[in-house]
């Protein structure tokens, strides 16, 4: 019989109590009969006794895949003692500790490995970056790829600085996504719900990602149920006729070229950041007068083709665009069709001193053309079935609501039914 320590976690070395372990007479355990299992006892180096190199506790185990044995080493706080003995103590409280690791729960290095790689898979800044490389290679536009990766890179960002970049994806809770979407409120810019249910919903869909993909990582979407922030809605602007004119002698005045991205986006109906930036030459079909919106720019995900009117077909054909590439971008670097696109906030920032002339708000922005567009067409006596096809909206209803929101009503109608009080 011998003696081992009864050590429970937590323990300490001087804290250890003892127990007799009786083991078969018939099977002594020599270091030679050890060598036939899976391991090899664990030992202690001490560097010579040398306090100023650093000691390790020491096992060898069998590579399941080599039938090779591997040393493992075990520093822990072997080193922090500052005497021989107290590193005695240490190194042979962690020494019995393995020693009963291995021979009694039947332990493995490799099985704490296949652990460790799991827990690091499923770590939550892991499966963020895992998402974010997902959506990169995925056909979604540019610009949502951008989107995903402002707003969960802000979110990785805050959970490390919360101290919660060490929790497994599955064990984020809802008090959690609650506390982010409220620090979200308060950072500078964010002035509208709208902003704060973009995050919101992209959380939600990194989350799902992960149930919809991969077992075992979480079984619940924490994000699922949080109450999304109330969005006033500003409605849609469309510029004056006065507004329109002053403007147009304005811009072509101090900027030639942005009156140039006004009007294709007056005379297509594209959304300016979304959509018109990612027109390329290739995309117009001079011969069908048609222009198309791929899939992966358009609203709705589907590819659409677009009637070009002549005012605008006489814009591109001013242009030349034939002499380019089919995979050039229409706005390309220093103004000009190129093989790269010109940077999101480019037109959208050369606006911004003609607002600040004019003493237009925030509300307004490049996206009034498109709906000054709308009104023109509505008010010169337009089909509302041509409305709808320019811009790509899915039933005569949503036209008649987008109408609506600028102002304008069913034509013909007197309004003169009703009572005088």
């Amino acid at each position: 019989a011998y003696l081992i320590p009864c050590l429970d976690e937590g323990s300490n070395p001087s804290g250890s109590t003892f127990k007799p372990l009786t083991l078969n007479k018939l099977a002594v355990f020599t270091d030679k009969i050890l060598t036939r299992m899976n391991f090899k006892r664990p030992d202690i180096y001490d560097a010579g006794g040398d306090l100023k190199k650093q000691w390790f506790v020491f096992y060898s185990y069998l590579n399941p895949e080599t039938n090779k044995f591997e040393r493992f080493k075990v520093f822990k706080n072997i080193n922090s003692a500052k005497t021989k003995s107290e590193r005695y103590e240490i190194a042979n409280f962690y020494k019995e500790v393995y020693r009963r690791w291995l021979e009694e729960e039947g332990g493995s290095p490799f099985e704490l490995s296949k652990n460790r790689d799991l827990e690091v898979a499923q770590n939550i800044i892991t499966c963020i970056d895992g998402f974010l490389s997902f959506v990169e290679s995925s056909k979604l536009r540019p610009n949502m790829k951008r989107k995903y990766k402002y707003e969960l890179n802000i979110f990785k960002e805050w959970l490390i600085a919360q101290r919660l970049n060490y929790l497994k994806i599955g064990e984020v809770k809802k008090q959690h996504i609650f506390n982010f979407v409220e620090d979200i409120k308060k950072r500078p810019g964010v002035t509208s719900g709208k902003t704060v249910n973009h995050y919101l919903n992209d959380i939600r869909r990194f989350f799902n990602h992960y149930i919809d993909n991969y077992d075992d990582y979480l079984y619940r979407n924490p994000a699922a149920k949080i109450t999304r922030d109330i969005v006033e809605e500003r409605g849609n602007i469309a510029f004056t006729d006065e507004e329109f004119e002053s403007l147009r002698k304005h811009i072509l005045d101090s900027d030639p070229y942005l009156w140039f991205v006004c009007q294709v986006i007056y005379y297509t109906g594209l959304r300016n950041e979304a959509e018109a930036l990612e027109l390329r030459c290739g995309d117009i079909d001079y011969n069908n007068k048609i222009f198309y919106v791929e899939s992966w720019v358009a609203k709705n995900k589907v590819r659409q083709a677009v009637p070009i009117y002549p005012d605008f077909m006489d814009l591109v054909e001013s242009l030349n665009l034939k002499q380019y590439p089919a995979d050039w971008y229409l706005f390309g670097r220093k103004d000009q069709p190129g093989p790269v696109r010109v940077g999101t906030d480019n037109f959208a920032r050369r606006f911004r001193p003609v607002k600040k002339h004019f003493g237009f708000g925030d509300e307004y922005g490049l996206y009034c053309f498109k709906s000054t567009r709308a009104c023109h067409l509505y008010d010169d006596g337009a089909d509302l079935r041509d409305i709808q096809i320019l811009f790509r909206h899915k039933d005569l209803l949503a036209t008649v609501k987008y109408l609506k929101s600028l102002g304008r009503v069913e034509r013909g109608r007197a309004f003169d039914k009703g009572r005088k009080i």
